[in-house]
């Protein structure tokens, strides 16, 4: 596809937590700019740090009726700058990691403005502008006006432009946005895959292994995470993995995959 000069102008990556997608997105933006020619440029794109990358996540904002030049990091505390760029740098170390900001619950309309202040500049660099939207169905919350902006610029994209939306939920985004997108459904990972992701030391106990991989079901993620927990009895870390189940929030199996 690459090779061959035909690559779409937008993209929906989809399917279950922890597969990939995400990875892969950062992959492809790669690969469009010349990432199979040059390591170089392909690691700048997986670290997240090539100038023609725009990575879009949901993030904690004023109320969308500001200025429409207004910086989607404005709002943001020293503190909050802080904790992203370690997030990103965590991100470049750990493809499977998400950045999941606190008390972010939507894409921020400034963020979608700001793709379209800055999308239809020139690059100084050349090749192709990759805007990668993660969490992508948080476009759609609220009234969706992130989603209808979105859709605005997707209608008439800017030259050299490809967009990658990636989610978990593709349902939950508009279907105006949906059409406009090629697809991509991405499948739980294989156990043999997972498996080659885990450190040794989940081999320390007898059975730790198998139960990660069950536990997982293809989600890496997840796996990665239950693996940081290989010190203790794995007996332990299951009953502590289900309580939150059967807790009436049910909340806080989330900090297995943080």
């Amino acid at each position: 596809m690459v090779a061959h000069n035909r690559v779409g102008s937008a993209y929906l990556f989809s399917g279950p937590p922890g597969c990939g997608k995400e990875a892969l997105a950062l992959e492809f933006a790669g690969l469009m700019n010349g990432g199979d020619r040059s390591p170089e440029i392909l690691e700048r794109f997986r670290s997240c740090a090539h100038e023609n990358l725009k990575l879009v996540f949901p993030l904690r904002g004023a109320r969308d009726s500001g200025s429409k030049n207004d910086d989607p990091l404005k709002h943001l505390t020293a503190a909050e700058m802080e904790w992203l760029e370690a997030a990103i740098r965590r991100k470049a170390e750990d493809p499977f990691y998400k950045i999941e900001f606190p008390g972010a619950t939507r894409i921020i309309l400034a963020s979608v403005r700001e793709l379209r202040r800055t999308l239809y500049l020139k690059s100084l660099t050349g090749g192709k502008k990759v805007v990668v939207i993660l969490d992508a169905h948080l476009l759609s919350a609220g009234e969706a006006t992130s989603a209808n902006a979105l859709l605005k610029i997707l209608e008439e994209p800017p030259p050299d432009t490809v967009f990658i939306l990636v989610t978990d939920h593709k349902f939950a985004l508009l279907p105006t946005i949906l059409s406009r997108c090629q697809q991509v459904e991405f499948p739980p990972l294989e156990d043999r895959v997972v498996a080659s992701l885990l450190p040794e030391k989940v081999d320390a106990q007898p059975g730790y292994r198998e139960f990660i991989l069950q536990v997982a079901q293809g989600n890496a993620r997840l796996a990665l995470a239950l693996s940081r927990e290989a010190e203790e009895d794995w007996r332990e870390i299951f009953r502590r993995w289900l309580t939150p189940w059967f807790q009436p929030t049910g909340s806080n199996w989330k900090r297995f995959i943080t």
